[in-house]
């Protein structure tokens, strides 16, 4: 439905490539990466905010570069919502739908069904000013839905509020999308948010794509030290020693590693980095054992992490329930090699690896 092919666009002394996106209808693309990565420069360009230097954009097989924004089909929504302060929710909710449909009745009807399925129809009379967050995120989209678009285009939709409400819109706004079959760009900051909300996820970095792939894909294989580093992985760098059948041996720190997972089986003598999940840490004794020193704990979310040395290298695992929350000092873990990704290092040197 969307294809992007070849563009540059210039914000300052900021520029923006991206050389391939493509999104089917009724698919979510998260656009990951970290702030003054592009993620917003690249929506603004779809929405046609800003000119792109060159390259093509196409929605439905129809050219967009040179379309004026209410040519495109098209809608945008900010994370601040942008709502008109002075005019109802039911005003703000039939704002760009009174462009299309001229009959009040009809409009009318239109809106009130909107307003059922976002479930905010006792809002209808009410100002902006007195939503809560999720309410106005849901007049804000609503209004965006009303518009018909083709497209939606979200930029941190569920940045402002607070971690409930952050989970009931998120789920939400993909039942809206996946009933109503509309594609959707979803920008974020948020590793866990993107992994969750897209059929696919690309990663920008400093104006470049590192990588476009399914969430697993982006999680598990990431193209790029700056995609392991973003998603909390464990990076190391090493220098390949010689291949055991498929496996690789590496040295870092003085110790061999095995990796089993990689695109193309690296060279003896090949500067390298080695990627792994936290989660995949193991406290038992198992293959590619470690003495390491816990250092401290924290926690993510629901989980436990503990901070690992390793020479001079930091690792973190994800605490097992059976484990106390204070491990000894001196701990042995295991990771399965299969679970390692090993890549060469970069020529150019931008390889982010400790």
């Amino acid at each position: 439905m969307l294809l992007v092919e070849d563009l540059e666009v210039r914000a300052g002394n900021f520029l923006l490539r991206v050389e391939k996106l493509s999104l089917r209808r009724g698919e979510v693309c998260a656009i990951l990466g970290p702030s003054g990565s592009g993620k917003s420069t690249l929506l603004e360009t779809v929405a046609g905010l800003r000119k792109p230097l060159k390259g093509s954009l196409k929605l439905g097989g129809r050219d967009l570069t040179h379309l004026p924004p209410e040519r495109r089909a098209v809608a945008l929504v900010y994370q601040d919502h942008l709502l008109f302060p002075h005019l109802t929710v039911f005003e703000n909710l039939a704002f760009g739908l009174r462009k299309k449909v001229k009959d009040e009745a009809a409009l009318r009807a239109e809106v009130l069904k909107a307003a059922r399925e976002l479930g905010i129809s006792h809002l209808l009379e009410a100002k902006p000013d007195l939503l809560s967050g999720g309410e106005r995120q849901r007049v804000a989209l609503g209004r965006a839905l009303l518009a018909k678009p083709s497209l939606l285009l979200l930029d941190e939709p569920t940045a402002a509020l607070d971690p409930p409400t952050r989970s009931k819109v998120r789920t939400f706004v993909l039942e809206t999308l996946k009933r109503r079959k509309v594609g959707a760009l979803w920008v974020t900051h948020d590793a866990d948010e993107a992994l969750s909300v897209g059929q696919k996820v690309l990663f920008l970095h400093r104006g470049r794509v590192l990588q476009v792939g399914t969430p697993r894909e982006v999680l598990e294989l990431p193209a790029h030290p700056a995609v392991a580093l973003f998603l909390k992985g464990n990076l190391l760098r090493g220098r390949v020693k010689r291949m055991r059948g498929n496996l690789a041996e590496v040295e870092v720190e003085g110790r061999t590693l095995l990796a089993g997972r990689y695109r193309t089986p690296p060279a003896p003598g090949q500067k390298v980095w080695l990627y792994f999940r936290p989660e995949r840490v193991k406290f038992v004794k198992g293959p590619n054992l470690l003495k390491v020193r816990a250092v401290g704990t924290y926690r993510e979310g629901y989980s436990e992490v503990v901070l690992l040395r390793l020479g001079k290298r930091e690792l973190r695992a994800v605490l097992p329930q059976d484990l106390p929350k204070k491990p000894p000092a001196e701990v042995e873990v295991s990771i399965d090699p299969e679970e390692v990704l090993v890549a060469p290092l970069l020529a150019d040197g931008e390889d982010f690896v400790p």
